[in-house]
């Protein structure tokens, strides 16, 4: 079984790109905490990189900024890319399957009226 359940915080706004076929795609990376158990200390970050597509990839970019919370449901895939001199590279990556907002939305209002009190 390939399932991946992770909880962080956008690293940065995501940008979305098009496909050669003009599908939506994302790639952003995901900021997870997790706890150092040979200390009491601060806790370690591991970024996390995600891939979005179509649906899902559009509604992340629209609604999603730098530090935003988002619970993602995934599969691990691995891909292989080669960089210009010709050397193999390979990565990790968390392919979406299901997310969800985590992080509370300010209505308009809401932002302007919190804009005028500065």
């Amino acid at each position: 079984m390939n399932s991946t359940h992770l909880i962080g915080r956008l690293y940065s706004t995501p940008v979305l790109r098009k496909t050669a076929s003009g599908s939506d795609l994302l790639r952003f990376t995901l900021k997870v905490e997790r706890d150092n158990p040979s200390s009491e200390a601060k806790q370690n970050t591991d970024y996390i990189p995600c891939l979005a597509l179509n649906n899902r990839a559009k509604a992340i970019a629209d609604n999603c900024h730098k530090g935003d919370r988002l619970g993602i449901d995934g599969r691990l895939q691995s891909r292989t890319h080669e960089d210009e001199t010709g050397k193999k590279h390979n990565s990790m990556e968390v392919f979406i399957e299901k997310f969800d907002f985590l992080t509370p939305r300010i209505s308009k209002a809401d932002q302007a009226a919190l804009s005028s009190n500065k």
